[in-house]
């Protein structure tokens, strides 16, 4: 298909590099990632070499407190820096513990600052996404909101569509982001081709002008402010509803358990600022992965992830959970537990997949 090939020419307009992952029930799904715009965490790495602490003695005197307790839960020899001067004490007992704990756990250790601590040694852990991409399509919400019979599946899905936007945080196409950035290059290199006589030029900016209409108007749905007891009662009503089925119930239950456990929980509270630096082969940010997304006909969805496809598949590193262990106070054991995540990115798979049959199914109910 000629669109699929001519795309390749202006898909590196999109804003950011990324990195191809495996699909997750979607029409096609690639890894994304990118740097760390969301300081959710109020922590820094530091480096210390020239780095001017405002109480050296203390930020000091802390640190190797931090170098003993770490020392002490994984059995490690506390590094020899006696005969360094500061900062390359700090610098050179850090590079030493990380390596080892490297070579012995799997993971690494860092200085970071917080609002409380000036400079203590951590320990951090990633949560495996999978390298997905976890798209949420909302034309399937135009689908079912075109069947007055389905109104009370709508008005439990739009709830919970606005509870991903407004708590968890993510991404919606039609606001600036990088799913936003890629529709908006289709969109100008469809309205400079010239078309054809086959009708496929005319289905894409017919989707387009779909996409954008329904898109907006349904973005003021999920911005009316979201409360966990509209959620439950939209959950009560569609079970009440001649319309009541299962799967999409059990999804909403199994969200709603999530809202209760973690009412204010977003994915970037667990992306410290900082942890992700810079990578050469470019870094794929959360709103690449995790976004809302139009979804669609084959005459825009095809292009769509040809793009995102080619786009996303050189990156070298993606930004996940992190989980962080302090060892400024003594530690009795590791304490690196996701308890949001493994809950979160299942419900989305399970979400998206019954979205995905009112996209594409000629048929629904």
């Amino acid at each position: 298909m000629e669109s699929l090939s001519v795309i390749r020419k202006f898909y590196k307009k999109v804003g950011r590099n990324t990195r191809c992952g495996s699909r997750t029930g979607q029409p096609a799904a690639e890894r994304t990632a990118g740097n760390v715009r969301h300081g959710f965490l109020k922590h820094r790495f530091l480096s210390f070499t020239g780095y001017n602490l405002p109480n050296r003695d203390k930020s000091e005197a802390e640190f190797f407190r931090s170098v003993k307790n770490l020392c002490d839960l994984y059995g490690l020899t506390e590094p020899d820096v006696s005969g360094l001067p500061f900062p390359e004490n700090i610098s050179a007992a850090h590079a030493e513990l990380s390596e080892k704990l490297q070579e012995a756990r799997g993971f690494g250790c860092y200085i970071m600052e917080d609002e409380k601590r000036r400079a203590s040694l951590t320990t951090a852990k990633r949560y495996d996404t999978g390298y997905n991409l976890y798209y949420i399509p909302v034309r399937p919400m135009a689908r079912i909101g075109e069947k007055p019979e389905l109104k009370p599946l709508y008005n439990m899905m739009a709830m919970l569509l606005a509870y991903l936007l407004q708590v968890t945080k993510v991404s919606y196409y039609r606001d600036y982001g990088y799913v936003s950035s890629c529709y908006e290059s289709i969109e100008e290199w469809i309205n400079e081709e010239e078309g054809g006589d086959d009708g496929y030029h005319g289905a894409q900016i017919a989707e387009l002008a779909e996409m954008k209409s329904f898109g907006d108007s349904f973005l003021h749905v999920l911005k009316k402010p979201f409360h966990k007891a509209d959620f439950e009662r939209a959950i009560a009503a569609y079970r009440k509803s001649a319309c009541c089925e299962a799967r999409p119930l059990e999804v909403a239950m199994e969200f709603q358990k999530l809202i209760n456990d973690y009412p204010k929980r977003s994915l970037y509270d667990s992306i410290p600022a900082g942890y992700y630096g810079f990578n050469e082969f470019g870094v794929i940010d959360a709103d690449q992965y995790l976004s809302f997304y139009w979804g669609g006909s084959d005459e825009l969805n095809e292009v769509f992830f040809d793009m995102v496809n080619n786009d996303l598949q050189e990156s070298g590193e993606q930004v996940e959970p992190v989980s962080l262990q302090w060892f400024d106070k003594p530690q009795e054991a590791e304490k690196h537990r996701f308890d949001f995540e493994p809950r979160l990115f299942p419900l989305l798979i399970e979400l998206n997949n019954y979205l995905y049959e009112y996209d594409y199914a000629k048929k629904h109910h």
